[in-house]
């Protein structure tokens, strides 16, 4: 009798002390329990706020008045599809205990008039603020992230004719693990894009400060790349650090300031060897000169 205990009855006996422990088949009970009833709220949740995200940008009063009559829709039809569910056999215990005789509902024609009803929520959201944007003057960059919005929102009824497609194939099964893998397939994908739908314009700020954090990056390495020396500068910093160093060497006598010659920095059209020979035979001529003049001054 154990298999009929609903995790409600176990949170109840744990808490009155009956039970002194919660094993892992309690516990995973219990997160099936909840899995359960979010399930049931996260198309109508996602649905409400892609109506408040409208209701935010446009003013009108005419407008509002229909977002708000959709946002009722919604909620009225997550509460009787809600309901439908929990009763769908009376006593509930019959649901899932097929032992008990009881008078359940058709569960087929329950999805099935639920898949209707939400292409028709899916199209009713895509359709709805078309006639408000018309008389907006938006740039072209503002007109493409509107049609991508409407576009993720225009998948979203497709994948919810095929899911209809799917449930009315497989009604009624008896393999429905196996069988259903495409309804729940699909169904995974129209509540992903309706989410995702009313989540777009929530990651604006967070894309355009990603942005920024990229041209930060992207200067900063152009900055660093514009301080690296070239071939030519390093060079001629060596051959000037080892004439220095020859200059001030006893081996060598000392020698006049040499001249200066212009180089070219890019260094592609000169050659730094022919360079420094011309510089040298400059001090030699020099040299010879100065002795001229020497000579002459003693005779």
């Amino acid at each position: 009798m154990y298999h009929r205990r609903t995790p409600f009855r176990e949170l109840h006996d744990f808490w009155l002390g009956r039970l002194r422990k919660l094993w892992w088949d309690d516990w995973t009970a219990i997160a099936a329990m909840i899995q359960i009833t979010e399930e049931r709220f996260y198309k109508f949740s996602a649905k409400v706020s892609i109506c408040c995200f409208y209701i935010r940008v446009f003013v009108t009063r005419r407008f509002h008045h229909a977002a708000l009559a959709l946002i009722v829709f919604f909620a009225v039809h997550a509460i009787i599809f809600l309901f439908l569910v929990i009763f769908q056999c009376m006593p509930i215990n019959a649901t899932w205990d097929k032992e008990i005789q009881g008078q359940c509902l058709d569960v087929s024609a329950i999805g099935n008039g639920g898949a209707a009803l939400s292409i028709i929520e899916d199209f009713t959201l895509v359709i709805l603020p078309i006639p408000e944007l018309m008389k907006l003057q938006l740039t072209r960059k503002r007109k493409l992230a509107v049609g991508l919005l409407f576009a993720v929102g225009s998948f979203a009824c497709i994948a919810s004719m095929v899911r209809l497609k799917f449930l009315v194939s497989y009604s009624p099964s008896y393999d429905p693990t196996y069988d259903y893998q495409e309804i729940v397939l699909w169904s995974a994908i129209e509540s992903s894009t309706a989410i995702t739908c009313g989540s777009l314009p929530a990651l604006r700020p967070l894309f355009r400060r990603f942005s920024g954090i990229l041209n930060t990056l992207k200067d900063r390495l152009q900055a660093g790349h514009r301080k690296e020396p070239n071939a030519s500068f390093v060079t001629v910093k060596a051959i000037h650090s080892f004439n220095s160093s020859k200059e001030t060497s006893p081996k060598y006598p000392p020698q006049r300031p040499r001249l200066l010659v212009p180089f070219d920095a890019s260094g592609a059209s000169k050659d730094v060897t022919t360079t420094m020979g011309m510089i040298d035979q400059g001090e030699k001529d020099g040299l010879e000169l100065e002795d001229w003049d020497k000579e002459r001054r003693e005779s």
